[in-house]
């Protein structure tokens, strides 16, 4: 790895957009992973976004360990919904774990 920063001539936002491009040009299907987060809430716009711009269509993969905060799921509800005209397949994979939430007393599981 070089010591030496080399600028390049995309900001990372163009750059993001150009590989999106490439890929939902490219490949035959395009899943994009959700966990319900921001980075991923981010992808996931950037590509939905852009397939609407394309007249594709999209796959989306957010696994539900059933432990999320209430406020995550109505999240994933309204981008799923905002989507709905690029969004092929929707897989809401649902898999039981309970873990302890130490963080609120109002959800404690």
């Amino acid at each position: 790895m070089s010591i030496y920063k080399i600028p390049l001539p995309l900001n990372i936002l163009e750059a993001a957009r150009e590989r999106i491009t490439w890929t939902l040009n490219t490949l035959p299907r395009v899943c994009v992973s959700f966990s319900g987060g921001k980075d991923s809430g981010l992808m996931l716009h950037l590509t939905a976004e852009l397939a609407r711009q394309m007249g594709k269509k999209i796959c989306v993969l957010f696994i539900d360990w059933e432990a999320q905060f209430s406020c995550t799921i109505n999240y994933v509800q309204s981008l799923r919904e905002l989507y709905t005209d690029v969004i092929e397949e929707f897989y809401w994979v649902a898999l039981p774990l309970t873990t302890q939430n130490s963080l609120s007393q109002y959800q404690p599981e």
